[in-house]
């Protein structure tokens, strides 16, 4: 059977990459990827032989500005993309001067290049059905698992773009991976494989370095030996998970532009009250399952949000797998005939008190989809109950669960800070971008679904269930493109707005 759930998972990467394909070829217009100008041109002055753009300097090449902004000349425009590390321009740069061979037309290259993001997204769909099989989730909730991740319209979209998300999706992936046959298997190689991965993504995209603050700190109490051997290994390891991270930032510090000064609020209680004020969680849902358009041609942001039935069947299904997961939770936590174990039930406290605070402040805003509510507030709340878990205590799968929960709540504590910490900066909500979380969809799977699935292996239906759930997402993700997404792209076209 897993031979054939491997072919199968083969067959769902092959038909993804051919859908991303043909949406980066025949229906994405260019530039409508967020940044999608930037990275193709970090990847142009690399194959250009110009090299990686010094960030603070780097500007956006000439041909690739007229072709953007549909005229010639005009100052230079800075590439904002080259803050990030070099690792998926290197990739693309590869791919443009192949491109090259075959086209001298820049838009044709584009949409070549465009297939390097395609790759990686079909890459990271093989990755996810190896880590759900490694962790323990059986070949057909593997399977249906890593279809519904290739039936996220904005995953999706971004493999249809030169974007380096999708890279950084397979590279959290393999560093998921790396991370379950540590927790299988204790061992010092295992730990070196981890720290590898983590680089490895550092090389791509700093979102990795919240995961990488998470594991380092569970990594001493997953490694053999004793404990001061255990803790100087572990710190060893640290320099090589961060190095490639903490090498980018320290190049890229002269060319980091001061932020312009707006509201500016100090201490916690300015960070919890644009939390509580500004709709990240709504924003981070919405744009996680589809953020569609950006700058297209001319240079004039235009987008829009998933929303109405479209946002409903995703996030209904969201939400039954976070309940899901609650449940396999409380079915450990509190056992038939068994006293429940005091730091347990202080877990659900906290992460109680989270989810009745996270949902009245949102509940506190006109219009709010209970839904919406629903989703957002389980899912933020959920991670806390990990924080109570002794490491070690728990059989394999609690252990793979909860760790994964917690690397999902580092990184939304973090995330949800630099959302606030910006708006205080400059006054403006920035940097809400779900796709962030594209780096941890491994972990994702591991903290959510995994359970989920688990809870339901012994009901004769699941698989039948599943494949049923499967459907529905891509039926809604096809028509989500076919009502939606084509016709703003056809309608912004005919307005003279896009390039043909």
């Amino acid at each position: 059977m897993i031979a054939a759930d491997r072919r199968a998972a083969a067959a769902v990467a092959l038909l993804f990459f051919a859908k991303a394909a043909c949406l980066a070829f025949f229906v994405t217009p260019l530039w409508d990827v967020p940044d999608e100008v930037g990275h193709f041109a970090y990847a142009a002055d690399i194959a250009d032989g110009r090299g990686v753009p010094p960030p603070g300097r780097a500007v956006i090449p000439p041909a690739v500005a007229a072709l953007w902004l549909g005229r010639a000349g005009g100052p230079p425009i800075p590439n904002w993309t080259a803050l990030h590390p070099p690792g998926y321009a290197i990739f693309a740069a590869a791919a443009l001067r192949a491109a090259r061979v075959f086209t001298p037309d820049l838009a044709r290259q584009v949409r070549i290049t465009r297939l390097t993001s395609a790759f990686f997204g079909a890459a990271t769909l093989l990755l996810l059905y190896e880590l759900l099989l490694l962790a323990g989730a059986g070949g057909p909730a593997a399977l249906a698992g890593t279809a519904a991740v290739g039936c996220i319209p904005m995953f999706s979209h971004m493999a249809s773009g030169v974007s380096h998300d999708t890279l950084s999706a397979a590279l959290g992936a393999l560093c998921a991976i790396a991370w379950v046959r540590l927790v299988r298997r204790p061992s010092w190689r295992a730990a070196a494989a981890l720290a590898l991965a983590l680089a490895a993504a550092g090389a791509v995209k700093a979102t990795i370095a919240p995961v990488a603050l998470v594991l380092i700190a569970l990594l001493p109490g997953r490694v053999p030996g004793r404990f001061a051997a255990r803790v100087a290994g572990s710190a060893l390891l640290a320099l090589v998970a961060v190095s490639t991270t903490a090498l980018w930032w320290a190049l890229r510090l002269g060319g980091i532009p001061t932020p312009p000064a707006g509201r500016v609020r100090h201490g916690a209680a300015a960070f919890f009250r644009a939390f509580r004020d500004l709709p990240i969680l709504d924003h981070t849902l919405k744009n996680f399952l589809g953020l569609i358009g950006w700058t297209a041609h001319g240079g004039a942001l235009r987008w829009f949000q998933i929303s109405g039935v479209f946002l409903a069947v995703d996030a209904g299904f969201a939400l039954a797998v976070g309940l899901l997961a609650a449940a396999w939770i409380a079915r450990r936590d509190f056992p038939a005939g068994a006293a429940a174990r005091p730091a347990r039930v202080a877990g659900w406290a906290l992460a109680g008190a989270v989810f009745l605070a996270t949902f009245g402040w949102l509940a506190s805003r006109p219009a709010v989809s209970p839904l919406k509510l629903g989703v957002e507030s389980l899912l933020f709340a959920l991670p806390f109950l990990a924080v109570a878990r002794q490491p070690g205590a728990g059989a394999q799968v609690e252990e793979i669960v909860f760790s994964s929960q917690l690397v999902c709540l580092g990184f939304s504590l973090i995330y949800f800070w630099n959302v606030s910490r910006s708006y205080l900066l400059t006054g403006e909500m920035r940097g809400a971008h779900g796709r962030y979380y594209f780096a941890v969809l491994g972990f994702l799977l591991l903290g959510f679904y995994l359970p989920a699935a688990d809870l339901l292996k012994r009901w004769p239906k699941r698989n039948r269930a599943l494949a049923a759930a499967v459907g529905a997402l891509l039926a809604n993700e096809a028509a989500f493109y076919a009502l939606r997404v084509i016709p703003f792209y056809r309608n912004a076209a005919a307005a003279g707005r896009l390039a043909p």
